[in-house]
């Protein structure tokens, strides 16, 4: 039984590999230890564009809070319709421009991070009296978490080939 289980999570995450052309789709066994550092990437580039992002929001929140609040917002949307493009341009046949579009989809995504992170207090502090301020923050703190969360479950769980990805991150 754990043997099946954990054969299912290694084809569900060679799917991914399969859509950005690490390996061939017909051959699951060639995916085993190839794209990690793609994907290793996507993530790190979030991160990375969260720093400079992050001092910029804190600089301009004060002064002025809804063009940080609609520049981030915006960012993370398009963040996340570049992704959705990224894996329909790879998974049919530009795995280059669909690399490059997940990389520029994770800078949009970290930088709209910033906007998050940074506003947890400001908007609780600008929209909430004093007596919900905490209530508000920890609110907006823990859905980010259940977030991070329900996609730690939701994605290893619904894609098993490339059309499932692709569905899942319509």
């Amino acid at each position: 039984m754990m043997r099946k289980a954990q054969e299912t999570d290694r084809v569900r995450g060679d799917s991914a590999r399969q859509v950005f052309g690490f390996c061939p789709v017909d051959h699951v066994a060639a995916c085993e230890d190839v794209g990690d550092e793609f994907v290793g990437w996507t993530y790190s580039a979030c991160l990375l564009a969260v720093v400079p992002a992050v001092i910029l929001v804190m600089a301009l929140i004060e002064r002025r809070a809804w063009a940080v609040y609609t520049t981030t917002l915006a960012s993370q949307c398009v963040g996340a319709w570049v992704r959705y493009i990224a894996v329909r341009v790879a998974s049919s046949g530009d795995s280059e421009l669909g690399k490059d579009l997940a990389i520029l989809s994770a800078i949009l995504i970290g930088f709209g991070s910033a906007g998050c992170v940074v506003a947890y207090s400001a908007i609780a502090s600008e929209w909430f009296a004093s007596s919900e301020r905490a209530l508000a923050t920890s609110c907006t703190v823990q859905s980010n978490y259940a977030g991070w969360a329900l996609g730690a479950v939701v994605f290893p769980y619904s894609v098993s080939d490339g059309h499932d990805l692709i569905d899942l991150q319509f």
